[in-house]
């Protein structure tokens, strides 16, 4: 049954009660009274909020992000950060952290602002007792070692070691073969009772001919589908039941409930969605169908199969029959299935596959499965028997056996253990890592399979001694104990691993921790994790220690994408999985009444990389990894109740304790159910970035400590990928300068980049990874020297001895100093409003330390030459007006404005000619010079970087000079439209005018004095318009400040026909429709063809067209040519493209013969150049025409 769902609080709450409790205010929850369904994220958050994010990296990130909490502290920085999200060993150091502030802190009631560094937020205050620093960090120091304080083989702390240890494997190895004991003898029992002779009770020749006659059941269902399922039903539970009796009706009685139990889990995991009715009752009937024939041919083919009870066993072979006689009957029935499917598979109507296919599909797969398994079993039992015969007389033999299982055991350990250490790597093809999971798959099924062969031969070796009874009593005792009294936190690693780190990271913060030098455990070091949140003192910040809810069978395997794993974070005031959550209650003790787990806890869970469940690596891995590692109890997660489901059950449902150990030995962990594993947050994302988005924190910075050799920031591009496809935020940051060079030095030590969330917000994004430039302190040198992997050594080393320790929080620290210093040194630093320096921090960050586009360095010298030619041209004769214009300040400081008296300076004079011709070339440069930028640097995408802020002021002077923007509509022509579409956008430079672009019908006879008629008579000669053809002008004015200046920018010469369909006709011939060389491709074309079509002289007539002409239809004439070159077809394809996208299509049969009629007998005889003997569909030549409505005057 699926547990039940509490309504809880949904991600928003929690966040209004985790706002509440940095403030201080009262944990108040109210759960949702409605069903709705919230987002998975806080799309409109109240407001601004700092995220401070450590990854996982075991020790080595605790220890370097350690210096980089104490650089933060020693900048005054630390204030800055509402959340503190942690990962696996950033939550080791951030646990110390929270429980500092708890009981070193904030135990004052003093309020952490923003950026206060008076206050106590990070132990920085030396103390004699510990060597002059503060004693928790000197306990921190002295517990570099944290598994194994003191070393050597014959102290507690090793004895410590090796007891935790055999204690965690020893119980839960017996209870995982007590398990495999009991199934073992079920299967014999089945098998036992499958080898006792059964006949059907009729004669011998109708058990043989009933598989063959069950071949013809489909037909019958295919002719009369009307209640033949209930009938079948009936019939074949009435031929088990009268029929058969021994192993055949164990036989059917199997099948049965394979099938039948099979099809159950099924519909209730594919068919829980709502829609899915049509295809419940399409399948039904032939499932059912698919089923009887399976039990009746299943059990026919067994009892053809079977041996007969007075048969000889010759060498073996009436054995070898009866064991595997289920395996291949149901393999054989599956084949009748498989030869009935074919055989009428034409049956059904319509293209795709009929219904019924569907149903006997299911019921093949399932007597497949089934044949497999059995005969996998059977073939187990043969080699247990062999294993049992050559150990039996050898007691070294069977310790050789342990030994080898033991050995093939510890090599999984270890490959397990360095997949866990790198959650986010992939495998990379054609390296040794890409077969690393392929191999361990094959040797944990390998160890299984030994396994279960070895139970095999106990049973059997208890069967030929007489204590067969006693190992079942035994085993199904254990069993029983398991499932009644396995806690699964207290009896295993877990335990171990949460009281080494109270004891190593906890312990240095309770009250003389850092002068004891027990290593043992201490009553005082760990705490609950909703004590952190103390009532009317604020939290600041709040800590989120995200792990993974693991989510191996979950009911949609889609729905998850393959996951393995949820999203599940432990805070002081709640807890949530993906987008449900539950807040702590205010009294409970106990996890089963809304407890929160201990701090401690709560660190081991979010570090618990080497674990039985790791996520989407486990299922990678396979079952078998699964069960082996939870067999041997190599685990450290932590299972604990689900926020809203896993609250509300019933006394005897909460009884058997141990349940959650078999869920995990098979893989049956699920992130819905009332009970969750949480595992490492790496086996869902190891850089806790992912919880900061879902809380749109618009500033984050992101300590990158995983195990990284190749710097291919794995956990940053998988992080990446998990918050584009939930919440749609996209991240945009180049990690180049992060790579080491050819000398093994990085360029930066931190990059910056940008946040954009979907609903339009933008943050920034500060990343740090530990990397090596150059200028590290000397000690930090020479441990790199000595060891080449620094600072990327093996997470799989929790080892660490002084100078390793010390390395790594040195560097951690210098990291953090360089590169906040260059931001807190700046003058302005200090002159900042407490309220104001976290988003001025990030600000400024983000400009210093945003990475240069690649190559930016070698182009510059080329950048500032041009730019320079530039400046130049703005000293040429006419262009002094201009430069006043681009250097506005120039005006004041050389005095050359005049007083208004509002107090505006403004230039004396208008422009004069000299400033037009001059502005006009000068104008044209620029834009060649922007260009030119704009295609090097990809301006598109890099114009916010700030390493382009000059360029982009330089452009925005030019762009906002009037002169310049008088000539921008005629020079934009010139320039492709993608960047002519950026400058607009990015200044404004979209024409703001008075007057709009419009069309002008020529009164009087052409002269050319407009730019388009001056370029036609230069080309083509004085035009000629005859009766019936008419000039129109395209207008387009240009501005100089208040002023607009028309200038005739495109023309067409139209025959006006009077007599057409309801009105007259306007045509003209492709030719005539004239935009000047220089303005093709800008839009002019367009621009004018749509005003045309708005013409409002066409609806009006007794005016200038023409006595009673009313126009209602444009026509337009497009040459052609059988002959034609390329680029003359492309200027054809070109002309009907432009005419057809303002509405223009191709005439009726009936129009067209007019037209071309027309043009034969008018536009002949009034010089209308090209051939006009084209008649319809006898050359290439086109018409297109359009209807136009009349204007509201006409």
């Amino acid at each position: 049954m699926e547990p039940k769902e509490a309504k809880g609080l949904g991600i928003q709450g929690l966040v209004e009660l985790e706002l509440k409790a940095m403030e201080g205010s009262a944990l108040t929850s109210q759960t949702r009274t409605d069903d709705s369904r919230e987002p998975a994220w806080i799309e409109h958050p109240s407001r601004s909020l700092f995220g401070l994010a450590l990854s996982g990296g075991g020790i080595r990130s605790a220890t370097f992000n350690l210096g980089l909490l104490q650089g933060l502290a020693k900048l005054e920085l630390l204030g800055t950060f509402d959340y503190l999200a942690t990962v696996s060993g950033g939550g080791y150091i951030g646990g110390f952290w929270s429980a500092w502030l708890r009981r070193n802190g904030h135990a004052a009631g003093q309020d952490p602002g923003p950026c206060r560094g008076a206050d106590p937020l990070f132990p920085r205050k030396p103390e004699a007792p510990c060597m002059g620093e503060p004693c928790a960090i000197r306990h921190l120091r002295e517990f570099s070692n944290f598994l194994r304080p003191r070393s050597g083989l014959l102290n507690s702390d090793t004895g410590r070691i090796v007891a935790s240890v055999s204690s965690a494997i020893i119980p839960s190895l017996l209870a995982a073969l007590s398990l495999l004991v009991l199934g073992v003898l079920a299967w014999v029992g089945l098998a036992w009772a499958a080898l006792l002779p059964g006949r059907v009770a009729w004669p011998g020749g109708f058990a043989r001919g009933l598989p063959w006659l069950l071949l013809f059941v489909p037909p019958l269902w295919a002719w009369r589908r009307k209640r033949l399922e209930a009938r079948l039903a009936a019939c074949a539970g009435l031929l088990g039941a009268l029929c058969l009796r021994g192993g055949l009706l164990l036989l059917f009685v199997l099948t049965a409930v394979e099938l039948t139990q099979g099809e159950w889990w099924w519909r209730r995991r594919e068919l829980a969605q709502p829609g899915e009715d049509r295809l419940s009752a399409e399948g039904s009937g032939a499932y059912l169908l698919a089923a009887v024939c399976a039990v009746g041919l299943t059990v026919g083919f067994g009892g053809l199969f079977a041996p007969a009870a007075s048969a000889p066993d010759v060498s073996g072979w009436r054995v070898l029959r009866a064991l595997f006689t289920p395996a291949v009957a149901w393999g054989a029935a599956a084949g009748a299935l498989i030869l009935g499917r074919f055989l009428f598979s034409n049956l059904g109507r319509g293209s795709g596959q009929p219904s019924w296919m569907y149903g006997f599909e299911r019921a093949i797969s399932r007597l497949l499965t089934s044949a497999a398994l059995w005969a996998g079993m059977a073939s187990c039992w043969l080699a247990g028997a062999w294993l049992q015969r050559k150990l039996s007389g050898s007691p070294l033999s069977t310790v050789g056996l342990a030994t080898f299982i033991s050995s093939l055991m510890a090599v999984l350990a270890r490959g397990q253990k360095l997949i866990s250490h790198q959650p986010s790597r992939p495998a990379l093809p054609g390296k040794r890592e890409r077969w690393i999971p392929v191999s361990l798959r094959l040797l944990a099924s390998a160890i299984a399979v030994l396994l279960l062969v070895g139970v095999v031969a106990l049973v059997i070796q208890a069967r030929l001694h007489g204590w067969l009874t006693w190992l079942f009593v035994v085993a199904a005792a254990a069993t029983l104990a398991t499932l009644l009294c396995f806690e699964t936190t207290r009896v295993g690693l877990h335990n171990f691993y949460r009281a080494r780190l109270a004891r190593a990271y906890l312990g240095a913060t309770s009250p003389g921790g850092g002068a004891a030098r027990l290593s043992g455990a201490r009553k005082g070091d760990d705490l609950l994790l909703s004590e952190l949140a103390v009532p009317g003192t604020p939290l600041r910040p709040l800590h989120l220690i995200c792990c993974a809810a693991n989510d191996l069978r979950p009911p949609d395997p889609l729905s998850n994408l393959e996951r393995g794993a949820q999203s599940a974070v432990l805070s002081p005031v709640g807890m949530s999985v993906a987008d449900e959550a539950h807040v702590w209650h205010p009294a409970g003790t106990r996890r089963r009444n809304g407890g929160a787990p201990t701090l401690a806890a709560a660190m081991t869970a979010s570090g618990a990389a080497f674990n039985s469940n790791m996520g989407g690596h486990s299922k990678r891995l396979g079952s078998a990894v699964t069960f082996l590692m939870s067999a041997f109890n190599l685990r450290l997660g932590l299972w604990w109740p689900h926020p809203t489901r896993g609250r509300q059950r019933r006394w005897f449902e909460a009884l058997p304790i141990g349940l959650p150990f078999y869920k995990e030995l098979f893989g049956m962990s699920r992130a819905q159910d009332r009970d969750v594993h949480l595992s490492d947050g790496g086996h869902f994302e190891n850089l806790s970035l992912y919880e900061l988005v879902r809380r749109h924190c618009r500033y984050i910075l992101v300590s990158d400590c995983g195990m990284d050799p190749d710097v291919a920031c794995d956990d940053f591009g998988n992080a990446v990928r998990r918050v584009r496809e939930d919440f749609g935020v996209e991240i945009r940051i180049d990690l180049s300068p992060l790579h080491p060079g050819p000398n093994g030095r990085a360029r930066q030590r931190m990059v910056a980049g940008d946040i954009h969330y979907p609903t339009g917000d933008a943050g920034v994004l500060l990343m740090i990874k530990p990397t090596l430039t150059g200028d590290e302190p000397a000690d930090v040198a020479q441990y790199k020297a000595r060891n080449a992997a620094f600072p990327h050594e093996s997470t799989g080393d929790q080892f660490y001895d002084e100078a390793q320790w010390e390395s790594y929080r040195r560097l951690g620290e210098h990291v953090v100093e360089t590169a906040f210093l260059p931001v807190t040194s700046q003058p302005d630093w200090r002159m900042l409003e407490e309220g104001t320096r976290g988003a001025a921090l990030f600000a400024w960050a983000r400009r210093e330390w945003l990475p240069l586009p690649a190559g930016y360095s070698d182009r510059f010298a080329r950048l500032a030459s041009r730019a320079a030619e530039i400046d130049a041209l703005l000293h040429a004769a006419g262009t002094h007006r201009l430069l006043r214009e681009v250097f506005e300040e120039e005006v004041f400081v050389a005095g050359l404005s005049r007083e208004q008296g509002d107090g505006v300076r403004e230039l004396a004079a208008r422009p004069e000619a000299l400033d037009i011709t001059g502005s006009l070339w000068a104008s044209r440069q620029a834009l060649l010079f922007m260009e030119e930028v704009f295609l090097r640097e990809d301006l598109a995408q890099e114009y916010n970087h700030p390493a382009y802020l000059g360029l982009m002021n330089y452009f925005a002077r030019w762009a906002h000079a009037p002169l310049f923007r008088m000539w921008w509509p005629l020079l934009k022509a010139l320039y492709p439209q993608r960047f002519t579409r950026f400058l607009e956008t990015q200044f404004g430079l979209a024409p703001r005018r008075r007057a709009e672009p419009h069309v002008e019908l020529e009164r009087d006879s052409p002269a050319p004095t407009g730019l388009a008629m001056s370029r036609w008579t230069q080309e083509r000669g004085r035009l000629q318009l005859t009766d019936g053809a008419r000039l129109l002008s395209f207008v387009h004015p240009v501005r100089y400040g208040d002023r607009d200046v028309p200038i005739q920018l495109a023309q067409v010469r139209v025959y006006i026909q009077e007599a057409w369909t309801d009105g007259g006709l306007a045509a003209w011939d492709a030719s005539d429709f004239f935009v000047p060389p220089g303005f093709w491709g800008s839009g002019i074309g367009e621009a004018f063809l749509r005003a045309l079509v708005r013409f409002p002289e066409w609806g009006n007539g007794q005016r200038h067209l023409g006595p009673d002409t009313r126009v209602s239809r444009l026509a337009v004439h497009l040459h052609g040519s059988t002959n034609a070159s390329a680029s003359e077809m492309k200027r054809e394809a070109d002309e009907a493209v432009l005419y057809r996208s303002s509405g223009f299509e191709e005439p009726d049969g009936t129009e067209r013969d007019k037209l071309y009629a027309m043009r034969r007998s008018s536009w002949g005889r009034r010089g209308q150049p090209g051939d006009y003997q084209c008649e319809g569909g006898k050359c290439p030549c086109l018409w297109l025409v359009r209807s136009v409505a009349a204007s509201p005057g006409a």
